[in-house]
């Protein structure tokens, strides 16, 4: 026979409150805890490639006396142009040459940003990432003028 003191108050069961309690805090941790690994992971590979490409990047200070290759010249000891050499055919045109209409509307087209950035637009960038996966392939563009000109 089973006795029950009168004290004594019979045990609950687990509650089913206490328990989803527990699972959310589990799921939440999980998810936390691979986010976490995700910062760590994207971290160390980025880390990992930055250290891998910049051994063979150029010094920047060099950039400051960049001569980009243009067109040679020849001509006749009479001023006529007798040939044109070159590779890319490429005439270095001082900015205050352009006309400020043809500066204003490829600042409007490629890169509307471009004095309000470092070099890299993450605003354009995600937008354009968030706009090409609504519509389930490439329809847009981040990259600033600056990556274009570097891509070359």
């Amino acid at each position: 026979m089973k006795q029950v003191l009168k004290n004594q108050k019979p045990r609950k069961k687990s509650s089913l409150k206490g328990l989803r309690s527990r699972v959310l805090r589990v799921f939440f941790l999980g998810v936390f805890g691979l986010f976490l690994f995700g910062v760590i992971a994207g971290s160390a590979g980025a880390a990992y490639i930055y250290f891998k490409y910049s051994k063979d990047l150029p010094d920047v200070r060099e950039l400051r006396d960049y001569q980009p290759s243009t067109i040679t010249l020849l001509y006749s000891d009479k001023d006529e142009l007798i040939a044109e050499f070159y590779i890319e055919k490429r005439i270095v045109l001082p900015l205050d040459q352009i006309p400020l209409r043809l500066k204003q509307a490829t600042l409007g087209v490629e890169d509307s940003n471009f004095y309000y950035h470092f070099g890299i637009d993450p605003k354009a960038i995600f937008r354009a990432m968030l706009t090409n996966l609504q519509a389930g392939y490439v329809v847009e563009g981040g990259s600033t003028i600056t990556q274009q000109l570097t891509k070359t």
